[in-house]
C-alpha cells in the first residue's frame, strides 16, 4: 500500500504533487494548509534530513533516500523535481558500467574512436591550444606554468611546493594518525608526535615473560611495515637495533636465518670498500639485500646492477630481496633463500618421478604457488610427478629472439620445484625430454641477477650470450603488486584517458606506481 492510500483511508488531506512550488515545499507552509498530514510526515520519516527530502520520498514512495550505485554511500539530494544523484563523486560515476559505455559510444559517434584522447583530431587539437596559450607543446615544458604553480604554491602554503610546507606535513601525518589509531585498538597513547609519531602498545601476547611492563613503544613507520608482512610487532622481543637500520625486511630474512643457526654480519661495508651489504654470509659466499619498494624506487637505474656486479666480481652471490615479494609472497621468498642455503625439507632424485604434460590450469597455480615471478603464457608445459604429485615444472614458449641472425626457435620461461622441495637432478631430465621432443633447435632463457648467478644454465650447457643491465618495473604504493613495464607504456596510458602530450615517466610519477630498476638479466642459449 502507498503512503497516499494510507492517508486517503485515514482521511488525511495532503497536497497534490503537481501543486506544489517551491514556495509551497516549506514546512511552514505545509504546517499551516495541513497540520495532520505535517504531523505524520514527521513521525512517519524520523530521518536527519530536509523537510523537502521528506515530501520527496513521500510522493516517490521511498522510506530511505537512496545511495550511491557504485559504492552504497548517500548522494546528494537536489530538490523536489530533480530528486537524488545517482552517485556520491565523479570517481564513482565513471566506474559505472553504463556511464563508461555511453562515453564511448559518444566518442565514437564524435570522433570514431572509445576515448577522445585516442583521436588525432582531439591530440592536434590540443597540441595547437597548449602551443598558442604557452608557446610549447607539453605544459610542463612551460616555465609560465611552473612559475604560477610555484606561486601558488607560496600564496597558499608560504613555499614552492605544497610537500614543503609544515601545514601539509600535519596534516598528512594527522590523517596518518587517524588511520593508525583506527584500525590498531591495541594503541595505549601517543608518547612523541614530531614528524614520526611513537605508539605506546599494549602488549599481545599475555604470556610472554620477556618484560613485566606488558607494552611496548613503536614507531608509525615501523608498525605499518611489520603489520604489513605479518612480522612481529613487538619492540621488546624485536628490537629496531642500534641504528634503526634493523628494518622489518631485514627482521623477515634475518628470522628465517636464526631459525636454522646460520651466522651472518648485517650492514657489513668491509666486502665492497664502503657499499653496505644488509646481510652476508660469509659461509655460503651469499648477500641478501633487502629493497623497501618507496626507498628505492629514488635510487638510480643501474644502482642495483653496479651492487650484484661487485659482488660477483668478488665469487659472492647477491640475492636481492623486494618488499611486495615479502608482502604477496612470503612462503617462496622463505623457500628461495633457505634453497640457497642448500636447506630443504625433503629431497628426492629425479629418477624416483615420471613425465607428463601439465595441464595449463594446473601450471599455473603451481608457477603461482612456487615460483617468485609467477605464471606465465606458455606452449609446452612438461612436470615431473612423484607417484600422482606434482613436484617440478618446466615451461617453454616460441622465442621472439635471433640466434645467429635465425629464429632462436624456443625459450625455457620458467622452471621451478614446489616449495621446500630439492629435486636433484630435475631441470636436466626435463630439459632432455624436451630436447627429444624437438631435435635440433635453439633453446634460450634469461636469469634474473636478483635471484640467480646462472650457476644451473651453466650444468645444462648453456652457453651465456648477453647482459643486460637493470630493468624497471611498476609496483603499485599500497598494495605492493608488480607490473611489467609493458602494462604501463605511453600508448597504453593514453588508451587509459591519460594526456598524450606527457610522457610515460611523467604521467605515472602522478599516480599510486613506482618505478623500480632490479639488477638486470643474463642471455642464455643452448644450441
Amino acid at each position: 500500500m502507498t503512503y497516499q492510500e494510507q492517508l486517503k483511508n485515514n482521511n488525511i488531506h495532503y497536497p497534490e504533487l503537481n501543486s506544489l512550488n517551491p514556495a509551497s515545499c516549506r514546512a511552514v507552509a505545509i504546517q499551516n494548509k495541513y497540520p495532520e498530514f505535517y504531523d505524520w510526515l514527521q513521525s512517519t520519516f524520523v530521518l536527519p534530513v530536509t523537510f523537502s527530502e521528506k515530501l520527496y520520498l513521500f510522493y516517490n514512495n521511498m522510506t530511505n533516500p537512496p545511495t550511491c550505485r557504485i559504492c552504497g554511500k548517500p548522494t546528494a539530494y537536489l530538490g523536489m523535481v530533480r530528486g537524488y544523484r545517482e552517485f556520491c563523486s565523479q570517481r564513482c560515476m565513471g566506474l559505472c558500467p553504463d556511464i563508461q559505455k555511453r562515453k564511448e559510444e559518444t566518442s565514437l559517434k564524435n570522433f570514431g574512436t572509445k576515448h577522445p584522447m585516442e583521436s588525432l583530431e582531439v591530440k592536434e587539437r590540443l597540441k595547437s591550444s597548449v602551443l598558442s596559450r604557452y608557446g610549447v607543446e607539453n605544459p610542463f615544458q612551460s616555465q609560465e606554468l611552473m612559475n604560477r604553480a610555484k606561486q601558488t604554491c607560496l600564496e597558499k602554503y608560504g613555499t614552492e611546493y605544497a610537500n614543503q610546507s609544515e601545514e601539509v606535513k600535519q596534516k598528512i601525518l594527522e590523517s596518518k594518525r587517524n588511520r593508525i589509531m583506527k584500525n590498531t585498538p591495541e594503541i595505549l597513547e601517543i608518547i612523541d608526535g614530531d614528524d614520526v609519531d611513537i605508539y605506546r602498545m599494549k602488549c599481545h601476547d599475555p604470556s610472554c615473560s620477556i618484560c613485566s611492563e606488558k607494552y611496548f613503544d613503536i614507531g608509525s613507520n615501523t608498525l605499518y611495515d611489520r603489520t604489513r608482512i605479518g612480522a612481529d610487532i613487538c619492540t621488546t622481543r624485536s628490537p629496531l637495533g642500534a641504528h634503526t637500520k634493523n628494518t622489518s625486511l631485514e627482521r623477515f630474512v634475518q628470522d628465517i636465518l636464526d631459525k636454522h643457526s646460520i651466522p651472518y654480519e648485517t650492514n657489513n661495508r668491509t666486502v665492497l670498500r664502503g657499499k653496505e651489504l644488509d646481510l652476508y654470509i660469509p659461509d655460503h659466499n651469499l648477500a641478501i639485500e633487502c629493497n623497501g619498494v618507496y626507498w628505492h624506487a629514488m635510487y638510480d637505474s643501474e644502482y642495483h646492477y653496479n651492487k650484484w656486479k661487485a659482488c660477483s666480481d668478488k665469487g659472492i652471490q647477491l640475492l636481492s630481496i623486494w618488499e611486495d615479494w615479502i608482502t604477496n609472497k612470503p612462503e617462496i621468498v622463505r623457500s628461495l633463500i633457505l634453497s640457497k642455503l642448500g636447506i630443504y625439507d625433503k629431497k628426492i632424485g629425479a629418477r624416483e618421478c615420471t613425465i607428463r604434460e601439465v595441464d595449463a590450469g594446473v601450471a599455473r597455480e603451481f608457477l603461482d604457488a612456487n615460483h617468485i615471478q609467477g605464471k606465465c603464457n606458455s606452449k609446452i608445459k612438461l612436470g615431473l610427478y612423484h607417484g600422482t604429485e606434482l613436484v617440478s615444472l618446466m615451461v617453454f614458449g616460441y622465442s621472439k629472439s635471433k640466434v645467429m641472425g635465425k629464429d632462436a626457435g624456443w625459450e625455457l620461461l620458467r622452471f621451478c620445484s614446489a616449495r621446500g622441495m630439492c629435486i636433484i637432478g630435475a631441470a636436466s631430465k626435463l630439459l632432455d625430454h624436451f630436447r627429444k621432443m624437438y631435435p635440433g633447435e635453439h633453446v634460450i632463457s634469461y636469469s634474473s641477477h636478483d635471484i640467480s648467478d646462472g650457476g644451473l644454465y651453466r650444468k645444462l650447457g648453456f652457453t651465456q650470450a648477453t647482459e643486460t643491465r637493470s630493468l624497471y618495473w611498476y609496483v603499485h604504493n599500497q598494495t605492493h603488486q608488480r607490473y611489467h613495464r609493458t602494462s604501463f607504456t605511453k600508448k597504453e596510458l593514453v588508451k587509459m584517458g591519460y594526456d598524450p602530450a606527457l610522457t610515460e615517466e611523467q604521467i605515472m610519477m602522478n599516480t599510486d606506481y613506482l618505478r623500480i630498476y632490479d639488477s638486470g638479466l643474463t642471455k642464455w642459449i643452448l644450441e
